[in-house]
């Protein structure tokens, strides 16, 4: 069962690439490019004292970084002062060859801009897939406490600023994090976070030359701003006895949104979890809790940030808050399907695959 839906989720998300490569081919015409070589150096972060025996020496980093800016041609672009949208590849060195080895990632990623102009400075968020080297195994590797599978999530945010060094080369800098997780899916989950120092050169294919246009407000006018959400999904993931069996995570989430103005919401959320992990808890295997974050809205795709409290069945005392992460797509005014990650502070718990209703 494990296996099938494994490769009923590969098969979804191949589908939304190819389909989403075919909208992506026709716009990208329309929009300032860049194709840039980044050199990174910096270095693990142990987050818990459980993982400061990773920790080595200098962690170095490679990028290949394809980026394009909004000009203008939707609303949203002009809201968020025409932001930066691209795919990056990154080969990089632990610091650790010994315990953790060399780690690749692909991640898509959002850059907004903090400021109007050519080339301003810009927070930048990514998330993508990782692969690391050396994992934890019993035999082999049993230091390697941190991660359990190969394959991982890799969450990424970064400050940058490009510098116009000629008319189409700019010269880029930036400083950064990153966290190497598996969601729980496979313990150990501990999970590995870097921070690096960014230097790079970028070749500009075509300038930024927004397109000239009214200013369009970015507050509601008539809409109702409150709006109610019902979401529904599952997610897997194995408990802390290092077997290698799975269970899954049935998620019921009831939310209220409340518009700030067109791109940017609050978020009151019930959250509610059938957590099979935890059949052994005297409990029972109910969680629920309420959460409060805020959402960035771009046209259909949204990024979200919650933060929570467990009203009912903590797994622990130390873990009675809780964060979640979500990217959601609309495919229509009623219907989306939502990817969360949800964790304790930097640890994560699981990742939950659902489908939700807007109703008024």
């Amino acid at each position: 069962m494990t296996k099938l839906i494994k490769i009923s989720l590969k098969f979804l998300l191949f589908k939304v690439l190819v389909l989403a490569s075919f909208g992506i081919n026709a716009q990208l015409k329309e929009h300032a490019q860049t194709l840039a070589f980044n050199l990174g150096s910096g270095g693990f972060i142990p987050h818990k004292n459980a993982v400061k025996h990773l920790l080595g020496g200098t962690a170095h980093k490679f990028e290949l970084d394809y980026t394009f800016r909004t000009q203008g041609q939707k609303d949203f672009h002009q809201w968020y002062k025409y932001p930066y949208f691209g795919i990056v590849y990154a080969f990089e060195t632990s610091g650790n060859p010994i315990l953790i080895g060399n780690m690749q990632s692909i991640n898509l990623f959002v850059g907004l801009p903090l400021y109007s102009g050519n080339n301003p400075l810009r927070f930048r968020m990514g998330a993508g897939l990782g692969y690391i080297q050396k994992i934890f195994d019993l035999q082999n590797n049993h230091k390697s406490n941190a991660i359990g599978s190969h394959i991982n999530s890799n969450i990424q945010f970064r400050f940058e600023k490009d510098f116009q060094l000629l008319p189409s080369h700019i010269l880029k800098l930036g400083i950064g994090f990153s966290h190497f997780s598996n969601g729980s899916y496979q313990k150990p989950n501990l999970g590995i976070n870097f921070a690096h120092f960014y230097l790079g050169y970028g070749f500009q294919m075509k300038k930024h030359a927004p397109i000239e246009q009214e200013k369009v407000s970015k507050k509601i006018t008539g809409d109702n701003p409150f709006q109610f959400k019902v979401i529904a999904g599952f997610g897997i993931k194995e408990n802390v006895t290092l077997l290698e069996s799975k269970y899954y995570i049935g998620v019921l989430t009831g939310q209220l949104e409340r518009k700030i103005n067109h791109i940017s919401s609050w978020i009151l959320s019930s959250d509610n979890y059938i957590n099979y992990a935890l059949q052994n808890n005297p409990k029972g295997i109910f969680q629920s809790g309420l959460s409060v974050g805020s959402m960035l809205h771009f046209d259909k795709v949204r990024l979200g940030f919650c933060v929570g409290s467990y009203l009912w069945n903590a797994p622990s005392e130390e873990e009675t808050i809780y964060n979640k992460i979500m990217v959601e797509y609309h495919f229509s005014q009623k219907l989306f399907c939502q990817l969360l990650l949800k964790s304790h502070k930097a640890t994560a718990d699981f990742i939950n695959l659902t489908l939700g209703m807007n109703i008024k």
